[in-house]
This record gives structure tokens, sequence and C-alpha cells, in this order.
């Protein structure tokens, strides 16, 4: 035996095929994880926050529209004294100045008590008279500071649709308040007229909400690494922030709101990362700031775990590895050695592996075959003394059928000498099923030599049976001669007659018939026995086809009946076999299906193998 060098053993073998499967997959495996993840975060992140700002923008929307709705409400003011606001704000006499106030302050009430979130509502007429109504009856406007917030920068003209002012903090302009609010600006039309509608302005209404509405919206994604905004990108002001302290600064920071564009995005303002959403068809966006560093140390964190869980996991995997290996090379190692020593002639060896495994069970074959290879060798010649022995005793098969189907002549002959028909019938008929047993014409027949067996059974079965049971055969001549598996028909007919027949009183009848069905021959064994249950049938049916049943003393069928549908099976495919269908009291149906097949014997049996 050869010499095996070091990079042609096993060992060596196993470790390349464990880097090349092993090590190399698990490290590209990493590192694209590794830049997959550098390159999704952003994305991952985007959609992360583009969820958040989308979620607080439907809320902010439902406040603005509700405040809308508000607004809208004074058009549909009526009391005693005035059926619309309209004429309250018209009504110039002296007279009804006191009512005319009460009508003013019952609708600012009317529209404060609408919403829990309005900090005032204030109205300012044409003539600039002031009226305020705040929530909190313990709050009072510092004189000169009603527009503190800069709700009057702006034209009043300007305000024709709902007008978003930016966040303050309340006590700069009122008493008794520690509040932030931003302010909602609408003007109030005469709409005593289609002309005035669009031209004439009553007053203004101005609604002041409490940021303490979107604060509860955004502690609801709690996240304290974002800073939120609400930003006008028109007027380039700030309506909110979550950070109270913005609001005491000269110069409110913007983060570069000029870059937002469409409903949706992001961009970067220096360090900063901004994510925003308009709100509705406004100016106003939903602004989301991080720090890029946020980002940047996730990925950078991440991908440092990556590398050290690579690192740690193929050192302790190849270490792993070279235990492993190491402890099954080694058997194998002693396992080859002995091979050596066997090949030198040495049959003392004896392998010690005690590994608990399959190395171990092939050191024992090792050192059972070495054990038995002398034995062999003595034994050569007592092995060519039983070959000689073994083809006697085929000659001597060959000879006992034959003696017994002269012998059963001779008694034929005996009995048809002494005018004994019914004996020699019976002799004839055993004679023929013999032959047809035991001759030596392979596992597959004509259809006509298996009927003609069936009707030589039932020569001794009308004996055995007084002529009770009676057999029917109507298979057309064109079929005889298709070519079907051996005794297949035999079984299923003594099947019938023991469980079928014999069980019921009186007489009845096995009728055997056969077609073509769909392109397959098709042969029906029909008995009007006592029938079996619908149960065991679908039982029968279910078991047969299991190729791994066993059989016990619960089996529903017999040896014969599984041997049959498994021959069936073996040798003209999964396609074929056959089905029993019962009926108590009626009787059973064996139907086989098999495929059609020529006369020419070789041709049958190489299309059915």
């Amino acid at each position: 035996m050869r010499e095996i060098k070091f990079y042609n053993s096993a060992y060596f073998k196993f470790v390349i095929i464990f880097i090349l499967l092993g090590i190399i997959p698990i490290m590209c495996v990493s590192i694209l994880f590794y830049f997959r993840f550098s390159s999704n975060v952003d994305e991952l992140t985007k959609s992360s926050y583009q969820q958040r700002n989308y979620y607080i923008e439907k809320n902010i929307s439902e406040i603005l529209n509700s405040a809308n709705d508000i607004l809208e409400y004074s058009y549909e003011f009526s009391n005693d004294d005035y059926e619309y606001f309209y004429e309250a704000l018209k009504d110039d006499t002296n007279k009804h100045y006191q009512i005319r106030l009460n009508a003013i302050y019952q609708i600012l009430r009317d529209m404060k008590n609408r919403s829990n979130i309005i900090s005032s509502v204030r109205f300012v007429d044409e003539k600039g008279q002031v009226y305020v109504s705040f929530a909190n009856q313990g709050k009072t406007i510092k004189t000169g500071s009603e527009f503190y917030n800069g709700v009057g920068d702006l034209e009043v003209s300007e305000y024709r649709h709902l007008f978003i002012r930016p966040g303050v903090f309340e006590g700069d302009y009122c008493i008794n308040s520690e509040d932030y609010v931003f302010t909602l600006a609408r003007n109030y039309m005469d709409v005593s007229s289609v002309r005035k509608i669009r031209t004439d302005i009553l007053g203004t209404f101005y609604i002041d909400i409490n940021e303490n509405a979107i604060d509860e919206i955004v502690s609801l994604t709690e996240d304290t690494d974002t800073m939120t905004y609400v930003v006008d990108v028109e007027n380039k002001t700030i309506i909110y922030s979550s950070d109270e302290n913005d609001y005491s600064k000269d110069t409110l920071p913007m983060y570069g709101i000029s870059s937002i564009t469409g409903e949706s995005g992001m961009y970067l303002s220096g360090q900063k990362r901004v994510f925003y959403e308009q709100i509705d068809d406004s100016d106003c966006y939903v602004c989301s700031v991080i720090n890029e560093s946020l980002v940047t140390d996730k990925v950078f964190r991440n991908n440092i775990n990556i590398f050290v869980v690579l690192i740690v996991s193929t050192v302790l995997v190849f270490s792993l590895y070279i235990t492993i290996s190491r402890r099954m090379i080694l058997p194998i190692t002693e396992v080859v050695q002995g091979m050596r020593r066997v090949q030198a002639g040495d049959l003392d060896v004896s392998v010690e592996v005690y590994t608990g495994d399959e190395m171990e069970y092939l050191a024992e074959g090792f050192n059972s075959m070495v054990e038995s290879l002398s034995h062999y060798i003595d034994q050569m010649y007592m092995a060519q003394i039983r070959q000689r022995e073994a083809e006697l005793d085929a000659l001597k098969m060959q000879i006992q059928p034959h003696y017994l189907y002269n012998t059963l002549d001779v008694i034929r002959m005996t009995a048809v000498e002494n005018n004994d028909t019914k004996t020699a019938g019976l002799l004839l008929s055993l004679s023929r099923q013999l032959r047809y047993l035991l001759a030596n014409q392979g596992d597959i027949v004509c259809l006509k030599d298996e009927l003609s067996n069936i009707q030589n059974y039932f020569v001794i079965t009308r004996v055995r049976y007084s002529n009770l049971y009676s057999l029917t055969i109507q298979v057309p001549d064109n079929l005889m001669n298709l070519k079907v598996p051996k005794l297949i028909l035999q079984p299923i007919v003594e099947n019938a007659i023991k469980h079928g027949l014999r069980s019921r009183e009186g007489r009845g009848s096995v009728e055997i018939s056969a077609s073509i069905i769909e392109g397959n021959l098709q042969i029906i064994v029909m008995d009007d026995g006592v029938g079996i249950d619908k149960d065991i049938v679908a039982k029968m049916n279910e078991e047969l086809s299991d190729m791994s049943y066993k059989f016990d003393e619960n089996s529903p069928f017999g040896v014969g009946m599984k041997n049959v549908y498994d021959r069936i099976k073996y040798y003209c495919g999964d396609n074929y076999g056959y089905e029993i269908s019962s009926y108590l009291g009626m009787g059973t149906i064996v139907k086989f299906t098999l495929p059609i097949n020529g006369e020419d014997d070789n041709d049958v049996e190489s299309n059915l193998s």
C-alpha cells in the first residue's frame, strides 16, 4: 500500500472543504450584511421617521380642521336679539350697544367651549375694537399686548382663509399664563349679500391653540433623540417646537427649511438630518430633526458588532472543527495502519477505537473481518463442495415435479380403467393446476391461462362443496392473449368462496369479466356472498396500498391478497392494482386495473419490468 502524503490525506481535504464550504461562506455573508446594512440604514431611518411624521401630521390636521369648523360656527350664530352674527356687528346704535357687546362675547364663549385645546378666542372688528374670551378665567390680556405674537403684522385682507401664526409664550402678552400657544386667524365676512361676502370684512377671529395638544401627540412617539417642529415654509416661521426653550430665543432654529420641497422627504442641514411631512395642502410641515451622528453611530456600532461576531465565530468554529476532525481522522488512521499490516500478511491485527460512533463500529467490523478471514480461507473448499450439492439439489427439484405429474397421470388412468370418471376428472384438474403452478414459464402469462387455472380450481371446488357454487367467465376472445401477472385471480376467488359464499346459506356464484376501459385492461371478480362492512372495506383498501404494512391477527385480509396487490405494483407500476368494494347482504366486487400488453412474452416482460 503506497504512502499517503499529507496534502492527499482525508484530514487535509476535510480542512479545505470546511474552509470552502464553512468559513468563506460565513465571511461572504457577513461582508454582504455589512454593506447591505450600511446601504439600507438610510432607507430604514427615513421610513421610520416618515411614519412618525405622518402620524403627527394627521393628528395636527384634525386639530386645524376642528378649529376651522369652530370658526365656521360664527356664520350660524343666532340669539334672541340677532339672527346672525353680522347683524350684531353692523348694529351701530348706542341704544343696542350692550346687547351687541353681549352677543359678541356670547359667540366667543361658545366657540371657546367647543374644544378643550383652545386657550383663548379673540375678535377684532373693522373699527379695531378687541374682544377676548379666555378658557381660564384668571387670564387677562396685558394692556397694549393684544397682538404681541405677531398676528397684527399682516394686512387683514390676507386672512381670507385659515392662517397660522408662530407659536409664542402666552405669558408675554397675557397675565397669569405659563402656556405656549400658536394662533389661527381667519376673517369674518359680511354674508348679508353675495357681493359683500367676497369684499366686505367685518372683523377677524384669532384662536390661540394650546401647544400642549401637539405635545401630547409628539409624546406618543416616545423618541427622546428627536426634535419635532411645525414650520411655515412660506413665511419661514416656526409654529411649534418640542423644546420650549426655543420660544425664548431671539432667532428660532430653522434648519434650512428652504430645502423643503414636495409633500414629504429628507435633507441634511449641517450635522442635522431633517425629515418632513406636509400638513394637508397648507404651507406648514411637520419636521423631525435628529443628529446625523445617531445614524452614523448606529451603522458604526452594528458594523463593529458584525466584525467581532465574524472573527469570534470563525475562530470558535475553526477550533471546534479542528478538534472534531482530529477525533474523526485518528480512528481512520488506526484502521489504515491495521489494513497495511493485514496486507503484509499479519492476521493477528486488532484495532482499538473507542469513539462510540460509526468509527468504532467500523473498527469492530475490521477486527471481525480479520478474525474471520482465516476461517474463510479454511472454508474455501467446503464452499465449493456445497456449491456442487446445491447444483445437485436443483437437478432433483427439476426431477420431482415430473415424477409428481407422472404419478398423478398413472392414478388418473387407473381411475379411468375402473370407470371412476369423477375421480379421474379431479386428478386431471389437480394435475393441470400443479403444472400451472410449478411450470417454469415466468411470472407473466396469458389471460386465458390464468382463467383456465381458475376453471381447474373450480372443478375441485364444486366437488368439495357439493356443487353449491358456480363460476361464470365472460371475457371476449380478443382479450384472451393479453398478458397479466401470474396467479392474481386464484387468491381473490379463494377469498370470495371462503369469506363470501361459505358464510351464507344456499347456493352462490362467482363471476369473472374483462373489458378495455380508458386504455387499460379491467378485470372484475364479483361474488354474491354476504358482503363486507364499508368501514372494513375502507381499511382494507388503505392498508393494501401501504407498502410497509405488517400482518397481525387483526389484519382484515390474508397474505395472498396483499401479495397479489404488491406483485401487480411491482410488475405493472404504481398506477395499477385492484380495488375492493362491497355491500352487506349483496356481495363483493374486486376490480383489477392492468396495462394492455401483447402476446410476445419477451416484449411484455420488458415493458412490465
